[in-house]
């Protein structure tokens, strides 16, 4: 009787016995510069929500050469597609990005106003006032960013994108 498969020894791997190789299962690449969630500024549709959510995370307190000292929240933005943006911005981006939103679409939507800058009596790295800048902030760029109006705007894709 003839034996159907090899009795010759199989070479053997020093960490597991033996190693069979697996061929890789190919890739996609596909190039979503021009389609997806931001065509030419505006989403496929002019209301299109593409964020379900953002949320601020911890500030972290930077001191500058100067002595000077700033805080830097760090964003994270949930995209319907199940992905994570992540952007880091000071108050002064905020105020600035809620400049633009008022010229350009102040006239077609409401806009919330920010939480107020500090006055300067108050502590602005004080651990209480840190944490409700921080929810207030974060209300108010949800607020913005599932606003079908202002959501797939130029002026939003900058701020979440830009680094």
């Amino acid at each position: 009787m003839e034996h159907t498969h090899s009795t010759e020894a199989q070479p053997k791997d020093d960490h597991n016995g033996s190693l069979y190789a697996v061929a890789p299962v190919p890739i996609d690449i596909q190039d979503n510069t021009d389609t997806g969630i931001f065509v030419h500024g505006q989403a496929n549709n002019n209301n299109e929500v593409w964020c379900k959510s953002c949320t601020l995370g911890d500030p972290v307190i930077i001191t500058g050469n100067n002595s000077g000292k700033y805080t830097v929240w760090t964003i994270l933005f949930y995209t319907l597609r199940g992905t994570k943006i992540v952007a880091r911005r000071r108050y002064n981006d905020f105020v600035h990005f809620k400049g633009q939103l008022d010229s350009k679409y102040g006239s077609i939507t409401y806009i919330p106003d920010l939480p107020p800058k500090t006055y300067f009596y108050q502590n602005r790295f004080s651990t209480n006032f840190l944490e409700k800048r921080r929810k207030s902030l974060e209300f108010w760029l949800n607020s913005v960013i599932l606003n079908p109006k202002l959501s797939a705007t130029l002026e939003v894709k900058n701020f979440a994108l830009a680094n």
